[in-house]
């Protein structure tokens, strides 16, 4: 008697229970890592920003500045340029965090397809925005603006900022463009393809033989004799 916990187990008695091809799950199947690896890279860069902003806050050049009479000045110890080296300092930070990530994700990622792209691209703005946010969070809060209607003498620092907002885009253009090098210089490259196959194939050599005379069909003697006369003679 056949046992109830038998079962066939071959493809056609199983029921396919899985989704179709190119269904949801098969588009997730394939997409999959790149996902995962973009979103790896993306907060790789947000982590990095947090860090970068600090070190922005730190070797800023500070802008002390002064009101008097409602009138704010620069104090004299104070340097002109001193905006100017804020937004050179957050240039330099960017673009250095930028081609060391972009290093690394290659490094690490580059068989995981066009997802640590998209990371690198996406995770080096935000990343550069959070280091901007970071470093203003972590200096003086007050503006001038705030204290001119106040009377007397009033010695403040100038908030950390930037002045050229186009800074913002070296970080994630430094990465792109050190990453886009790396992979055409040094990426994984496709298979090449498969030479066609020759038509007839080379090992085949047609046969040698003597095609018979049209006219005497089966007769080999009527194509190979030099006389046909003979031949007509007989019959």
């Amino acid at each position: 008697m056949t046992s109830p916990w038998q079962f066939d187990p071959s493809p056609a008695a199983t029921p396919s229970s899985g989704p179709p091809d190119g269904g949801p799950a098969s588009w997730w199947q394939a997409a999959r890592g790149d996902v995962v690896a973009g979103a790896i890279v993306l907060g790789v860069c947000l982590v990095v920003g947090v860090g970068a902003g600090a070190v922005w806050y730190a070797i800023a050049p500070e802008i002390p500045k002064i009101i008097v009479d409602h009138t704010e000045y620069l104090r004299p110890n104070a340097q002109s340029e001193s905006e100017i080296a804020r937004d050179g300092w957050f240039a330099v930070i960017g673009v250095v965090v930028g081609l060391v990530l972009a290093g690394l994700a290659f490094w690490k990622g580059r068989r995981l397809g066009i997802g640590v792209a998209v990371g690198l691209g996406a995770g080096g703005l935000l990343g550069s925005y959070v280091a901007y946010k970071v470093g203003a969070a972590l200096g003086p809060d007050t503006f001038g603006s705030e204290l001119l209607a106040r009377d007397g003498r009033i010695e403040f620092d100038e908030p950390l900022r930037i002045q050229a907002l186009g800074v913002l885009y070296l970080w994630p253009m430094a990465s792109l463009i050190l990453f886009l090098c790396l992979s055409a210089g040094f990426g994984p490259r496709d298979p090449a393809p498969k030479p066609a196959i020759a038509w007839p194939p080379a090992s085949h050599t047609p046969s040698n033989t003597t095609p018979l005379n049209p006219g005497t069909p089966g007769d080999a003697s009527a194509a190979t004799d030099p006389d046909p006369s003979r031949h007509r003679d007989r019959r």
